[in-house]
């Protein structure tokens, strides 16, 4: 079914104002994201359009076309936004725009349907929508990319009357190009043109150029089809990346005139080309040249994916690459190109993938900008011939309303709030918005601390650009204390993890460059002045004996803490047990390795100080560990000589998370994070593993959820699990019969995201407040304290 309503938003801006993004919340808020995936530009202004690029987020509004000009100044102003009018969560509307012979055509793949404006007196004004013929089975996406189809947005060609839109499975390759013939103020689907995945398209004339990079094995190809007396589609040519060898991707992205044919094969030589096809004055089109960036100087190297996207504007061709731009001169092929690079650290994140030109302007999107909200830079060409950056153009970033309410907000009817749930009542929400620092910023994971001085309890909230400090001791009205920022010259990550030993918290990042571990003394928040908070603390050490890493663990016990998924700087351990004494707790001293050399790398591990059904290990430091391709037990009592107990594999393997041991270390409870993403199961997997004989732990049962959603983190609390399974939210099982878990209440934190596989909402929870508060990190959306009822089952 789709929708028939629109709206033209327009703002009309007075004076000097640069473009910039503006922050605010919301009662259904959530983050725009993907902003500069699609551009296009059409009488000198810039249309950018605000998608997500990756996995939904669960708290995604409708879709959005931002339209910005020039003002008397020179400066880029927002002069207005199209969305539908009733636009809904997960359209995706403005992942493709065309704009070509005063219509605007918008794809929303979320909802497998295109928009269409008319230029009407100087503003935009709907000239209805339209989808495929027939309904698209399921996984097909229709004008254009809405999750992890990646940056697929040339996906509408005009010719015409006629209107070509693609639709691809990411899964399968499969696609084929829709047919819509525009009548009047009717749009009429007439089937499809070809049975063909592909992934861009262009026209020029009645020429209508498709390129397919999937094809031949993945060293794709383009074909060229003519519409013959305003009715008749024929193809005229089709030519084959298998000249290219093999990964090539011919087809990746197109840009025509009615004599050339320019196409993007981003896997070519690796760094990748773009190959000009040419029309003959017979008709006949071939090949004519390829395009690459020049050798690159000593120590430098070629920007890779050149061709990723394409733009054509008279005599000029725009070339994306990753983190550049190129333009080259159509008229003159072997004149070399003008190259574009950016400065700004975020600009490069993206930058090359949305693309657009017209005359001496032209705009390059970065949709992975601070941390995919995304970004444009727009330039405009100098009298010598060079792009000059002439502004910075911004999305809105938008969040949940925080909640506080003097009495709990109880599940009934299976919401609180807007939250669906079930046998869990909601205490309070703490948004986003009040914890992060850069824009686009989101939460992942979480961990608790108790003074035990004062008896109040803090969450330590791990965001992408730092960490927050939490005082929870009046639940229903927390405060934000403070927060500690990365480290110097670290980057943003998507992993941040954070652990507590004696009143100190250990942080650690992920892909973040020279980070280090970060050492901070809680007791500091004791002393906090209310009146100058949230307060900007500073780490009280930095460990330096590892630069990146994954995870930490910390064995309360015996004082020692574990870092994994070491990537970068120090003694990596081979990516799993770089192990360190916490004698000193702000100088811990490394003592030694641990790695199995047939498992790959450590995503996450418990360690602990056995007391299980195992008598041959009782007392002894043991690691359970979630080794990506398998569990490893490992026995790191001696540091110096650390021993594999046990390597277990189960079926159906997709990626080893995460896990957790029952209280009486008989059973370990375990997460594959991967398994519904690869579509190996169809249903939320928790593995339950006997581990009352170390040596050979034996999986007992495969307990299925409800839904498909992909799970995360999980800790167990009594007889009880607790798991945060990304957009379905906190699930509750209980184990009383630990073979057998039963669901026993839920809490979706990510309301507006179906219950499927993907990276979105909780990443995960804290159980282990002694006030029974449960602490739920969602990455969108916020820190959310909960309580579980006591109910029969």
């Amino acid at each position: 079914m789709f929708r028939r309503a629109f709206s033209i938003v327009t703002l009309i801006v007075f004076g000097s104002i640069m473009v910039q993004a503006q922050t605010f919340y919301r009662a259904d808020g959530g983050t725009f994201k993907g902003f500069g995936g699609a551009i296009a530009m059409a009488n000198g202004e810039i249309y950018v359009g605000s998608a997500p690029i990756s996995w939904p987020g669960g708290a995604d509004p409708a879709g959005e076309v931002y339209r910005f000009a020039r003002n008397e100044n020179g400066d880029w102003v927002e002069v207005g936004r199209i969305r539908a009018a009733d636009g809904e969560r997960g359209d995706n509307f403005g992942r493709s725009i065309l704009i070509q012979d005063g219509m605007m055509l918008v794809g929303a793949p979320g909802e497998n349907a295109v928009y269409a404006f008319e230029w009407k007196n100087g503003e935009w004004a709907d000239a209805g929508m339209f989808g495929p013929a027939e309904e698209l089975a399921k996984g097909f996406e229709f004008a254009g990319a809405d999750a992890r189809g990646g940056f697929r947005s040339q996906n509408m060609a005009k010719v015409g009357d006629h209107v070509l839109v693609s639709s691809y499975n990411t899964d399968t390759k499969e696609g084929a190009v829709h047919r819509i013939h525009h009548m009047g103020t009717a749009w009429h689907s007439m089937g499809t043109l070809v049975d063909v995945p592909i992934w861009s398209m262009a026209s020029a004339g009645n020429f209508l150029f498709l390129g397919s990079p999937d094809a031949n094995e993945g060293m794709g190809g383009v074909m060229i089809y003519e519409l013959i007396a305003g009715r008749d589609w024929t193809s005229v040519a089709e030519f084959s990346g298998d000249q290219l060898g093999a990964k090539a991707a011919l087809g990746r992205s197109v840009a025509a005139n009615e004599s050339q044919v320019f196409v993007g094969a981003t896997g070519y030589e690796q760094s990748g080309a773009v190959v000009v096809f040419e029309r003959d004055a017979n008709g006949q089109w071939g090949f004519k040249a390829t395009l690459q960036q020049a050798e690159p100087a000593e120590g430098e190297r070629r920007s890779a994916s050149f061709g990723q996207g394409l733009a054509l504007s008279g005599s000029d061709l725009l070339v994306g690459a990753s983190s550049k731009a190129f333009v080259f001169n159509t008229n003159d092929l072997a004149a070399g190109y003008k190259a574009i690079e950016t400065e700004d650290v975020e600009a490069r994140r993206g930058f090359g993938v949305g693309l657009a030109i017209e005359g001496d302007v032209l705009a390059i999107g970065s949709p992975n900008a601070y941390y995919e909200s995304g970004m444009a830079t727009a330039y405009v060409r100098s009298e010598d011939g060079f792009w000059d950056a002439t502004g910075s153009l911004m999305g809105d970033v938008s969040y949940f309303e925080p909640i506080a309410s003097e009495e709990p907000i109880k599940c009934e009817d299976g919401e609180a709030a807007l939250f669906p749930c079930d046998n869990v009542d909601l205490i309070s929400f703490v948004s986003t918005g009040a914890l992060v620092n850069d824009r686009g910023a989101t939460l992942n994971d979480i961990w608790g601390w108790e003074d035990p001085e004062t008896g109040k309890e803090y969450i330590l909230a791990g965001r992408t650009d730092g960490l927050s400090f939490i005082d929870i001791s009046a639940p229903n009205h927390p405060l934000v204390v403070g927060q500690i920022m990365r480290t110097e010259g670290s980057p943003g990550s998507w992993w941040r993890d954070v652990k507590v030993y004696r009143n100190h918290a250990y942080i650690v990042a992920d892909a973040a460059q020279e980070h280090g571990m970060q050492i901070f003394d809680l007791t500091h928040l004791r002393f906090a002045d209310p009146t100058k908070m949230p307060i900007n603390f500073e780490p009280d050490a930095v460990y330096r004996g590892l630069a990146s890493a994954h995870n930490i663990i910390i064995n309360e016990d015996s004082g020692y803490i574990y870092a994994v998924g070491v990537r970068a700087g120090g003694e990596s351990c081979g990516g799993q047990l770089h192990m360190m004494s916490l004698k000193d707790p702000l100088n811990p001293e490394f003592v030694g390795c641990y790695s199995n050399p047939d498992t790959g790398g450590t995503h996450d591990a418990q360690c602990v100080t056995y007391h299980g059904g195992d008598s041959d290990h009782s007392g002894q430091e043991v690691c359970l560990m979630s080794n990506g391709s398998a569990f490893v037990i490992a026995d790191v009592s001696d540091k110096a000589n650390p021993a594999t107990i046990a390597v277990a594999k189960y079926p159906n393997t997709a990626y080893t998370h995460q896990g957790w041991l029952s209280e009486d270390h008989n059973y370990f409870y375990m997460n594959d994070e991967l398994d519904e993403m690869n579509k190996i199961v169809d249903r939320t997997r928790t593995l339950v593993w006997d581990v009352r004989d170390l040596d050979d732990p034996v999986l007992i049962n495969e307990f299925y959820h409800s839904n498909g959603a992909s799970d995360h983190n999980l800790y167990v609390k009594g007889n009880f699990i607790y798991q945060s399974n990304y957009q379905s939210g906190l699930r509750i099982l209980d184990i009383t019969d630990p073979e057998n878990p039963v669901e026993a209440g839920h809490f979706d934190t990510a309301p507006y995201a179906d219950n499927v596989n993907g990276f979105a909402g909780s990443w995960s929870n804290y159980p282990y407040f002694k006030s029974g508060i449960i602490a739920v990190s969602s990455q969108g959306e916020g820190i959310f304290l909960v309580r579980k009822r006591e109910v029969d089952l």
